[in-house]
């Protein structure tokens, strides 16, 4: 803009002065923060500061992300959220005439599902057993989904033939994923083998011995010294 001075004296003197363009009126770039507003925990975003009204000036942009993390560019590297909670995330655009512009974004960090598969069974061969998923608001089963009556609800039931590891992820209403582990254990069935009889006479003692289990009990026991061993 020109600027034009004219003075008056009381006694009717005048005088003036011009100056061209002395006053140069910069406009203050205009920033938008472009990414999303929600995230898992862990989880990465990228975001970016978007120059709305672009000119011939520089700019430098700074960004704070209420996390500690403060970048001195237009567009930062890919942020990674390792605590839940809120966090408002703040753009600033500087020219270099040193007018700015400043937008924020508020982010929700959700947490992850506390995911429970149940604790470890051991089942015989033949038998069930009905899973029990918590944690979350949805759930999918995977290994050995053959043996299982539903592989998309948290509690199907489980009937293997031989030992299996089920594995449950459970997503939770922010779409938020968590995975746990539940081992069935299968014992097959047992052909159980005692040594053959023999005939003593009083005071005598023998050593019997019994085969094919892992677990033993003599009955009666009166006359035996270990009524829970195999021999």
């Amino acid at each position: 803009y020109d600027v034009h001075l004219k003075v008056v004296t009381q006694t009717g003197c005048t005088d003036s002065i011009s100056y061209q363009k002395l006053i140069k009126v910069v406009s203050s770039p205009k920033v938008k923060i472009q990414g999303d507003t929600a995230v898992c925990l862990n989880g990465s975003l990228q975001f970016n500061a978007i120059h709305l009204n672009p000119d011939t000036s520089a700019v430098n942009g700074h960004w704070n992300f209420g996390n500690v993390q403060q970048y001195n560019v237009q567009n930062p590297p890919t942020q990674t959220f390792t605590s839940a909670g809120n966090f408002l995330i703040e753009s600033k655009l500087t020219n270099s005439s040193g007018c700015y512009n400043i937008d924020t974004l508020l982010l929700q960090v959700h947490d992850l599902p506390k995911v429970s598969a149940g604790n470890d069974v051991i089942i015989c061969r033949g038998a069930s057993h009905t899973l029990n998923a918590t944690g979350a608001a949805t759930y999918t089963w995977s290994g050995n989904i053959a043996s299982l009556s539903n592989f998309n609800m948290a509690n199907p039931v489980a009937k293997p033939l031989t030992t299996v590891t089920y594995y449950v992820k459970g997503t939770s209403i922010y779409q938020c994923e968590a995975m746990d582990s539940i081992t069935v254990q299968v014992q097959q069935p047992l052909k159980t083998n005692v040594i053959k009889g023999d005939t003593l006479c009083l005071g005598q003692s023998a050593k019997i011995k019994a085969t094919g289990s892992e677990n033993y009990q003599w009955y009666p026991s009166l006359y035996i010294d270990k009524a829970n061993s195999a021999e």
